[in-house]
């Protein structure tokens, strides 16, 4: 398994905001990114959802979808997937929903 597909400089800008997102501010963001998400994804129907986001922490838990899959920028990442967002090993139209 590779180590990381992120150069150092992505890497340590990785590393820094999730950082962020683990203070009382990105908590606070955090929290009300959810709470839109719980808003919209109950409504969101397919068969597939994806999410590409820095977080490491699932922000499609509200979705009816069933086969919920996330996306990992780095091999410790708790994904199943681990790709840079840019070139997603997905054939078109495999996810019905994708959160970015």
């Amino acid at each position: 398994m590779v180590d990381s597909i992120l150069t150092t400089s992505s890497h340590r800008n990785l590393s820094q905001i999730r950082s962020w997102f683990g203070s009382p501010l990105g908590e606070q963001l955090l929290q009300t990114e959810i709470a839109v998400h719980d808003q919209l994804l109950g409504h969101m129907f397919g068969y597939h959802i994806l999410q590409v986001s820095v977080q490491e922490k699932s922000l499609f838990e509200s979705s009816p979808i069933q086969n919920k899959m996330s996306l990992g920028l780095e091999s410790k990442d708790q994904s199943a997937f681990i790709a840079k967002p840019t070139e997603l090993p997905f054939e078109d139209d495999a996810a019905d929903v994708v959160l970015v």
